[in-house]
């Protein structure tokens, strides 16, 4: 008995010692640019706590070493930690002219240092996602102090199909992507990012949604198609980005100019041909910085704050988007290259809208997060906006009067009404359902209400003045004559359009737009004698 009870104290100090032993060779999967995470909790408020992993998560340590030895994401930690350091910089210098308050003190200082790329590891199945409004905190091993993180994050699940389907190319390729979002995510600002009623809905790179979700995945994908080279999107056919695939409907024919600035793939495209095809210098260095300078929703706004501040280039932009659009954009189908086509009209009148609500929201709310500056320029700054949109619609008028691309800029504008009016139903249902304590949020929701109210009500002014306006459709091809139609012709059918536009019903909504369409192609009635 004596042995026996001898035997189980040097057990139990052999084991414990082994286990101290492992612990000691363990190593934390992390280093300057990436930081892997294991859930271990969730705080009060419900955000969740992490600690870094271990070499003895297996699972993590099997993605790690994949992230960490993956020359991919090794330059896209890189670009990732450059966009953070211009967006550093571009805060510090509004600062610097608006002086030190102690907000922008507090900002300025949150924003000193690049964070690492976060990636959590999780068991179980689902989708790889970026969860880039979202806040954590991390608990440190040895201390057991935890750090409030507020921070894109990466979740990963092991058991994704990027992760056991043993395609390690298509698994650092989204896992580029996903980093491609928080890289959006910094380079904005979190309350800066757009918003998309398609946002957490399926799509795909040929899926058509809206503007928003457009320039929000098709940014991610082309960065993932830009730093591995798998020039494709997700299991696309390979090449389908050198190979203009997206600008292509399902039956073949080219996707008009608002379709194609609504579908993901092709944003892809052509933010991929600007940086690696066009020629154009240091074109992900200038991008960064119209991004964190001018925040645009979508790809035109991109590309025509990036024409403002870099004219040089300009000739080479309206090149490259002619040709991936099939002329359709800045080109002789947009109403020629003098950038002055109905085409492109319509897509400044749609940026001009944008900035107006995002300058007007800022105003109205007391808020300068945006900008990152005083609220009496924020002021000044959107009535210079509204002043431009009354330029633009009437420049609009003049070409629809004139009969230069008519039919579609109807159908363009009706759209980007539609969208705004879901928009506006959405921040309204949101208000009603915030309670009346919460005072700051209802403040806010009133003030989004009412910035995008007027451009909705901007957007039906317009729509209704072009209504008035004679349509003309062409008989025998483009060598044929011009003919105007009475607008009473397609009333009954735009007003179906428009009410399953609202319905959000995608199929109606395509055979509702066929029918205007043939409406819109009949000739007028023939004159009294």
């Amino acid at each position: 008995m004596t042995a026996k009870r001898t035997l189980f104290p040097i057990l139990a100090t052999f084991l414990l010692a082994c286990a101290l032993a492992a612990d000691a060779q363990a190593y934390l999967l992390q280093n300057r640019d990436v930081v892997f995470l294991v859930r271990v909790g969730t705080n009060r408020d419900g955000s969740p706590a992490f600690r870094v992993a271990t070499s003895n998560d297996y699972g993590a340590q099997r993605v790690f070493q994949l992230a960490t030895s993956s020359a991919a994401m090794e330059k896209t930690a890189s670009y990732y930690r450059y966009a953070q350091q211009v967006r550093n910089q571009t805060t510090m210098e509004q600062v610097g002219r608006y002086g030190l308050s102690e907000s922008d003190r507090r900002l300025a200082t949150s924003l000193l240092d690049a964070e690492p790329i976060y990636v959590e590891v999780k068991e179980g199945g689902g989708g790889i996602y970026n969860d880039w409004k979202g806040s954590f905190t991390l608990r440190d091993s040895n201390s057991g102090a935890s750090y409030r993180i507020q921070s894109p994050r990466v979740v990963l699940p092991l058991g994704s199909a990027e992760v056991t389907g043993g395609n390690s190319a298509l698994l650092e390729q989204t896992l580029v992507h996903e980093v491609g979002h928080g890289i959006m995510s910094k380079s904005y600002g979190t309350d800066a990012l757009c918003e998309s009623p398609y946002l957490h809905q399926s799509h795909s790179g040929g899926s058509q949604t809206d503007c928003c979700l457009a320039i929000i995945e098709g940014y991610a994908e082309f960065v993932g198609a830009y730093f591995t080279n798998r020039l494709t999107i997700a299991n696309d056919p390979s090449n389908a980005l050198a190979n203009n695939l997206y600008s292509y409907r399902a039956n073949g024919t080219p996707k008009s100019a608002s379709e194609l600035q609504a579908t993901e793939g092709w944003v892809a495209t052509v933010l991929y041909m600007l940086a690696a095809r066009s020629g154009i210098q240091n074109f992900m260095q200038k991008m960064t910085a119209i991004m964190v300078g001018y925040k645009p929703a979508s790809i035109q706004a991109l590309l025509d704050a990036y024409m403002r501040t870099y004219p040089s280039d300009a000739q080479a932009v309206r090149a490259t988007v002619s040709k991936a659009s099939h002329g359709q954009i800045y080109g002789n189908a947009g109403g020629g290259g003098d950038g002055q086509g109905i085409t492109y009209l319509v897509d400044q009148y749609r940026t001009s809208l944008d900035r107006y609500v995002r300058l007007r929201y800022a105003y109205l709310a007391g808020s300068t997060d945006y900008y990152d500056s005083e609220r009496q320029w924020v002021g000044q700054s959107a009535q210079q906006e509204a002043r431009r949109l009354q330029q633009i619609g009437g420049a609009i008028r003049q070409s629809v009067a004139s009969g230069r691309g008519a039919g579609d800029t109807m159908l363009q504008l009706q759209q980007t009404q539609s969208s705004y009016q879901r928009l506006y139903s959405e921040v309204r249902r949101r208000l009603d359902i915030t309670p009346w304590y919460s005072r700051r949020e209802r403040e806010k929701l009133q003030a989004e209400a009412q910035a995008v109210g007027e451009v909705l009500s901007e957007t039906h002014q317009l729509v209704r003045s072009l209504e008035g306006e004679p349509m003309y459709y062409t008989q025998g091809g483009s060598a044929g004559g011009r003919y105007p139609s009475a607008p009473h012709d397609s009333k009954a059918a735009y007003q179906k359009l428009m009410d399953t536009l609202k319905s959000g019903d995608r199929g109606a909504s395509a055979q509702a737009l066929e029918a205007y369409e043939a409406s819109r192609s009949k000739p007028a009635p023939a004159a009294a004698p």
